[in-house]
């Protein structure tokens, strides 16, 4: 089946308006990228790399215009013939394809790293084979994504690209919670807390360190060492509290909700994680909360809204698929 064959029989299965919108703009994405005749307009053919990708981070919430402030910074790269620079091309119609579409994403990374895999980079080709494994995962391709992550990790481990390389350690660990594998798992959420303790150079420092309390606080959850698992929640709701992140704080409250659902402190679990629903900013997150607040309703004997919540938790996985 042909790419846009693909495309078209992806959204077939999604009728909505705002989807189609999003077809015809990665129609246009795959046009623009491969047609040689795309021009750039006068007005922008003086534009830097520096004024292409500020133009695209402004107008992110603008697919039309994102669109086209990528592809000019990629035409240019390619006319260019600057290797480094078609890389982040790519990377920038990545992101942009991943809010909708993770297999045209996959052809994005699949370019990164055509381009960059006999690079010796600081930051390529490790992050095409990243992007490539995350986008693997959330389509369900498990062994695929552990694959990437593992190409990604020799790549930023020889490029000494450290936090690079927490971030991919980071995302085979979360890999092995899903799987099972909860104790190698933990050994790698506790290491890295060890490690991201030790070293304050990271640029995203405190994402990757709420990350890491959040990780071990699921890995504890699942060996059902809720006292421990109660313990890191608490920890990630006091640090994001003193830094005003507040989305953090709820993620982190919705979490210790459900830790206190298993230790069946029914009311306050309950309360926090309704408490954080409005706060919730992925499918995922959204299918938990009302999944937990079934299984809460239950214990209380309220089938009727416990059958609403699990409804609405299943409604949210017909539409994702995302196990």
């Amino acid at each position: 089946m042909t790419q846009i064959s693909q495309i078209k029989s992806y959204f077939r299965k999604k009728t909505t308006p705002a989807l189609c919108i999003l077809f015809f703009l990665t129609i246009s994405h795959i046009v623009v990228s491969q047609n040689s005749s795309f021009k750039i307009p006068d007005s922008l053919k003086n534009k830097s790399y520096e004024e292409y990708a500020s133009l695209f981070y402004k107008n992110q919430n603008d697919s039309i215009k994102a669109f086209k402030y990528a592809n000019l910074y990629l035409l240019k790269a390619k006319n260019e013939k600057d290797t480094i620079k078609i890389a982040k091309g790519f990377s920038l119609l990545a992101s942009l394809h991943s809010a909708s579409n993770f297999s045209l994403t996959i052809v994005d990374c699949d370019s990164i790293i055509k381009y960059t895999k006999h690079l010796k980079h600081f930051e390529y080709p490790a992050y095409g084979y990243l992007l490539k494994g995350i986008c693997n995962n959330q389509i369900g391709n498990y062994n695929n994504a552990l694959s990437n992550y593992l190409i990604a990790k020799e790549h930023s481990f020889k490029n000494k690209n450290l936090e690079q390389l927490f971030y991919i350690k980071n995302r085979i660990g979360q890999l092995k919670l899903f799987w099972g594998n909860t104790e190698e798992a933990l050994d790698i959420f506790k290491s890295q807390l060890i490690e991201i303790k030790q070293n304050n150079k990271y640029k995203n420092q405190e994402q990757l360190y709420f990350s890491t309390l959040f990780n071990l606080s699921n890995c504890f959850r699942l060996l059902k060492e809720y006292d421990s698992a109660l313990n890191y929640s608490k920890i990630g709701i006091q640090k994001s509290l003193k830094n005003n992140k507040t989305n953090k704080y709820y993620e982190f409250v919705a979490q210790s909700g459900e830790i206190l659902y298993y230790q069946n402190y029914l009311k306050i679990a309950l309360d926090s994680i309704e408490k954080s629903f409005s706060y919730e900013s992925s499918n995922n997150g959204l299918l938990n909360n009302h999944y937990y607040r079934g299984k809460i309703y239950e214990k209380l004997n309220n089938n009727e809204k416990a059958f609403y919540h699990f409804t609405k938790s299943d409604s949210i996985y017909n539409l994702t698929n995302d196990v």
